[in-house]
């Protein structure tokens, strides 16, 4: 059949397909080693270990000297910048920094709140701010955005990549959202 990728999709906007389903998504995510979905939180500790593992193959730095973390975070954040050039990709890097951060100092309320904020769970942007320092929140206007910087950060954790699976597509009847069921029919 006919394949595309998520840059193909024709809208960025949909409020029948909107924050919820980009909700439900996250909420569902799921690997091989967690089919039952959830798998977000396990995603970005494997991507932080493999980034620890790395660092300390290539740089023959002690995991105990204080400079291993300096190195690490040297190597995320060259691996993050590589998304600032993407829709959004500054603040995703931003709060995949803040994770890193977290998930070193073992900051597991810190980490609750950035999972929050990549499950699309903040509802305002001052909400946001006051939790994590940031302005920005994932939306009915840019989920979609936020869904393909999640598909170029799963490559770079070392997946080789991300299946959308939407089930039910029948239930979305509005007649302006026709071009949009095709090209999801499509995806799957």
């Amino acid at each position: 059949g006919d394949h595309r990728d998520l840059h193909s999709f024709p809208t960025r906007r949909s409020s029948d397909l909107g924050l919820a389903t980009y909700r439900e998504l996250i909420r569902n995510l799921s690997v091989k080693s967690k089919p039952e979905g959830g798998a977000l939180a396990m995603v970005l500790d494997r991507w932080i270990s493999s980034v620890q593992t790395a660092t300390a193959k290539t740089s023959g730095v002690n995991v105990d000297d204080p400079m291993f973390a300096q190195l690490v975070e040297q190597r995320i954040m060259a691996i993050v910048h590589q998304m600032h050039e993407l829709v959004h990709g500054f603040d995703f890097a931003r709060l995949l920094t803040l994770y890193y951060r977290a998930f070193t100092e073992g900051d597991d309320e810190l980490k609750g709140k950035v999972l929050k904020w990549f499950r699309g769970e903040y509802a305002t942007k001052t909400e946001a701010r006051q939790e994590l320092g940031v302005s920005v929140i994932i939306s009915d206007d840019d989920w979609y955005d936020y869904l393909k910087l999640l598909a170029f950060f799963f490559r770079q954790a070392g997946y080789q990549g991300l299946l959308v699976f939407i089930d039910e597509l029948v239930n979305v009847r509005s007649e302006e959202h026709t071009s949009e069921l095709q090209s999801l029919r499509h995806l799957v």
